[in-house]
């Protein structure tokens, strides 16, 4: 049996660009825990079976739109709290990417586009860790286009 080539922490990474239209991309710092979700809307249709209508309908499904989202968490870093609450406060979309940085020739290394900071949260506990923790929830807004590896 072979083993499975597992994608390591630091080789899957999301960035945003620093300034508009700049092609300067940057991590947001003090996140360290990502989850990126990829879905897709989809429709039905039942087919009747023309030669026999006493069998049940068949179910053709198409897809109607995709869309993608990130939320992320750590901690609330001095470096990056103020250009956080900043761009939520603005409601201005951001590009950003998502990084394959373990792609291979011919694979996708970014998936690319338009984000809305849709949630920011803070958390402050007086037991524990002393970080206040932060939580961000980012949703695509528009087409996400993908980039090979070259």
């Amino acid at each position: 049996m072979a083993s499975a080539n597992s994608v390591k922490y630091p080789e899957l990474m999301i960035e945003l660009e620093t300034t508009k239209g700049s092609g300067t991309f940057t991590r947001v710092c003090g996140l360290y825990d990502y989850e990126i979700n990829r879905s897709t809307e989809t429709s039905e249709t039942k087919i009747p079976d023309c030669d026999d209508e006493s069998k049940p309908l068949s179910v053709e499904k198409d897809i109607v739109s995709t869309s993608m989202s990130i939320s992320g968490s750590g901690i609330m870093a001095k470096q990056s709290s103020d250009s956080l609450l900043s761009w939520f406060h603005s409601g201005e979309q951001k590009l950003c990417r998502v990084y394959h940085s373990h792609a291979q020739t011919g694979e996708i290394e970014y998936e690319t586009g338009n984000v809305i900071l849709s949630s920011l949260g803070d958390s402050k506990q007086k037991e524990g860790s002393s970080a206040i923790s932060r939580s961000i929830e980012l949703q695509f807004a528009g087409e996400v286009s993908t980039s090979l590896k070259a």
